[in-house]
């Protein structure tokens, strides 16, 4: 084994994990693994990117003025088990489903809403498949009022627009 070899090896073996420090517009802090939150999000990995710190030892610090905490601990919740050890796909789409059956309206809203934001194409695709799957089978009138649409429309006008 070369020398360069070896001290390869031994950064290898002697390499810590990458954190981050992700601040929700209320200031809070929460920290993750940087890889997790660089794969999962273009945005996160934008801002590092754009990022020159000079101190390397220190995480990173990106602000996210339009996620709250509690939708953030949501989001890096999805993340950080979506890259965890599966034994199937199957199993990891299973615990998605669960994922976002367990929210109410507002929370998934705001968690779409921030996966948007993020650029978090997983996430986003989870969150609108699960809206889909609970609009499916509504009529317009139930889909507005799930979503609390006010029409801007008179009741004349969207009489005229249902005949046709």
């Amino acid at each position: 084994m070369s020398s360069s070899d070896q001290a390869s090896t031994s950064a290898t073996a002697t390499t810590t994990k990458r954190m981050i420090i992700l601040r929700s517009n209320e200031g809070e802090k929460f920290e993750m693994e940087e890889s997790i939150a660089v794969k999962e999000s273009e945005t996160i990995k934008n801002s590092l990117l754009g990022s020159s710190s000079v101190d390397n030892s220190q995480p990173h610090t990106v602000p996210l003025p339009n996620v709250d905490a509690p939708t953030l601990a949501r989001v890096i919740e999805f993340w950080s088990h979506r890259n965890g050890e599966w034994t199937s796909d199957e199993e990891k789409n299973r615990w998605e489903s669960e994922f976002v059956e367990g929210m109410e309206r507002e929370e998934m809203l705001r968690v779409v809403m921030a996966a948007n934001y993020l650029d978090s194409r997983a996430l986003f695709e989870v969150t609108c498949q699960a809206f889909a799957d609970i609009i499916k089978n509504m009529t317009v009138d139930e889909v507005r009022d799930y979503f609390e649409i006010v029409g801007d429309y008179t009741a004349e006008e969207e009489a005229e627009i249902k005949q046709g």
